[in-house]
């Protein structure tokens, strides 16, 4: 029988919500199950864990990831991220390939795009109703205009956090890292849901296309949950 320090050693980071460590975990026992050592840190501001003492970029993240990796002893682990898991994963990738082994990118999120005409009209509407739904009266309706608001934009997850996960759910979305994909060296596979509603297909085919030795499994029936599915 294998021992268990040779196990291959697999650091799942999960996606954007309070709950997200707990709808992965059957991901992480199915995985130890088929003979991975696994480690499921809650990512600070989610879970377990407490919100980070400022507002945090992805840099942060990917430090404090790499810093819970060495405290466990690991090294060439392979990195498994979904959604903003996935952003820390190709941070650390490019910034740390020596201790990557591999990287797993399940509907990860980090490639900016350019908002449309309709979500621009939105956002200048709701720069205005912000202004009037704060007058005495109309302001009874402001969590009516705020849902409206979010749902349109896709912001659903900043209005889940309070505090200063809000102003880090900023520093995360607002960071575009197209740049960095095509300096991504290690094996990697991009995992994704052809129905993902919030993370595009065309990024799939983008990071495959810009990661060397990269390679795209996508699901037909998939969506953004295909990890807890």
């Amino acid at each position: 029988m294998s021992n268990k320090n040779t196990l291959p050693k697999i650091v799942l980071l999960h996606g954007w919500s309070a709950n997200a460590p707990v709808n992965i975990m059957p991901l992480a026992e199915e995985l130890r199950g088929k003979g991975y050592e696994v480690f499921l840190p809650h990512l600070p501001g989610f879970g377990e864990s407490s919100n980070p003492p400022i507002p945090w970029f992805v840099e942060d993240y990917v430090e404090w990831v790499r810093e819970e990796i060495k405290k466990k002893g690991w090294e060439n682990v392979i990195i498994c991220g979904h959604s903003f898991g996935g952003r820390i994963g190709m941070k650390m990738a490019k910034k740390y390939p020596d201790m990557i082994e591999k990287l797993v990118l399940m509907a990860a999120a980090g490639i900016k795009h350019e908002l449309g005409f309709k979500a621009k009209l939105v956002r200048a509407v709701g720069s205005l109703g912000r202004f009037f739904f704060n007058l005495p009266l109309l302001n009874k309706l402001q969590p009516i205009m705020y849902s409206f608001w979010k749902t349109i934009l896709g912001r659903k997850d900043y209005y889940k956090v309070s505090g200063v996960m809000q102003k880090t759910f900023i520093n995360v979305v607002e960071e575009d890292l197209r740049p960095i994909v095509p300096m991504i060296s290690v094996p990697t596979l991009v995992m994704w849901g052809k129905k993902d509603a919030m993370v595009p297909i065309e990024d799939a085919y983008f990071l495959e296309k810009s990661i060397n030795n990269s390679r795209l499994k996508v699901y037909s029936q998939g969506d953004h949950k295909i990890p807890y599915d």
